[in-house]
């Protein structure tokens, strides 16, 4: 979202114990907080302005920009799962993301949260 200040979010949003994120309408990363930097090993600064797929592992880029699609598409939030290969294992992610809207009613972004998922997904399999 051009103009806002993603800082001014940064302190609430670094305490949560979920990934959040926002990327442009081409996939860009706006945001990232701290869980996902822990996540994906790389600083914000490092993710910011880069695009899905030059951050997450290939199997899960697929799905990310697939669901942002459909978000941006139905204007509404869709919940997906996410798998891939982080640091030392594969690990899946439950998500939640939607379209966020400029003044003329555009979709302009996506934002997102993901809950780690692996130990319950383990349990099932």
């Amino acid at each position: 979202m051009e103009g806002f200040d993603w800082k001014r979010l940064k302190p609430l949003l670094d305490e949560a114990d979920v990934v959040v994120f926002a990327r442009d309408c081409d996939g860009r990363y706006l945001y990232v907080n701290r869980t996902f930097e822990a996540l994906v090993g790389r600083s914000a600064a490092d993710v910011v302005g880069r695009t899905i797929e030059d951050v997450l592992p290939p199997e899960a880029a697929a799905a990310v920009r697939a669901s942002d699609r459909q978000a941006i598409a139905e204007r509404r939030g869709v919940v997906f799962e996410a798998r891939g290969r982080f640091g030392s294992g594969l690990r899946s992610f439950a998500n939640f993301k939607f379209p966020l809207f400029d003044g003329d009613g555009r979709t302009c972004a996506v934002l997102g949260f993901g809950t780690d998922t692996t130990a319950r997904r383990r349990r099932e399999e």
